[in-house]
C-alpha cells in the first residue's frame, strides 16, 4: 500500500465484509478519526487509526479515541513492529492490526486484541452514535 488512503480503503472494505457499518474520516471536533466501526446489533463502537509510518502518533491518537469508543485499534502495514511498541499498545488496552502482503494479496493479522476501554466518555460516545443515527433508527424499525 502506497498511502494511508489506500490503507483506510482496504480496512474499510475488510470491516464492511465482516458485517460492520463503516464510517471514514469521522470528524468530532477537535479531531478526526480515520475509521469508526459500528457492530449493528450490539451497537459496539470501534475506532481505528491507520498509519503507514508514525506509530507513536498512532498510539496517542488511539489512546484519545478510547474516550469515544468501546474499543480502539491501530492498523499498520509496517513489517517490523518493536516489542516495546507492542507492550505500550497492550498497556493502553488498544488493539494492533498488521496488514501483511503475500503474493500481491493483503490480509489483516491481529497482533494485539483490544480490551474494552476503561475511559470511554458517554458524551463523546453519543457524538459518535449520532454519525450512525440513520442506520440505528433503521435497526429499531425492523
Amino acid at each position: 500500500m502506497k498511502s494511508e488512503k489506500d490503507l483506510v480503503e482496504f480496512l474499510s472494505n475488510q470491516f464492511s465484509n465482516m458485517g460492520f457499518i463503516v464510517k471514514i474520516s469521522v470528524r468530532i471536533l477537535p479531531k478526526e478519526i480515520d475509521i469508526v466501526l459500528l457492530e449493528p446489533y450490539s451497537k459496539i463502537l470501534i475506532t481505528v487509526e491507520a498509519k503507514l509510518k508514525d506509530l507513536k502518533k498512532a498510539l496517542l491518537q488511539a489512546e484519545s479515541n478510547s474516550m469515544y469508543s468501546h474499543y480502539s485499534i491501530i492498523a499498520t502495514n509496517k513489517k517490523n513492529i518493536s516489542e516495546k511498541f507492542i507492550n505500550d499498545v497492550k498497556k493502553n488496552n488498544i488493539g494492533l492490526i498488521q496488514i501483511v502482503e503475500s503474493n500481491g494479496l493483503y490480509e489483516m493479522k491481529m497482533i494485539v486484541k483490544p480490551n474494552k476501554s476503561l475511559i470511554i466518555n458517554n458524551i463523546f460516545k453519543r457524538k459518535i452514535y449520532k454519525k450512525f443515527s440513520l442506520f440505528i433508527r433503521m435497526l429499531h424499525n425492523d
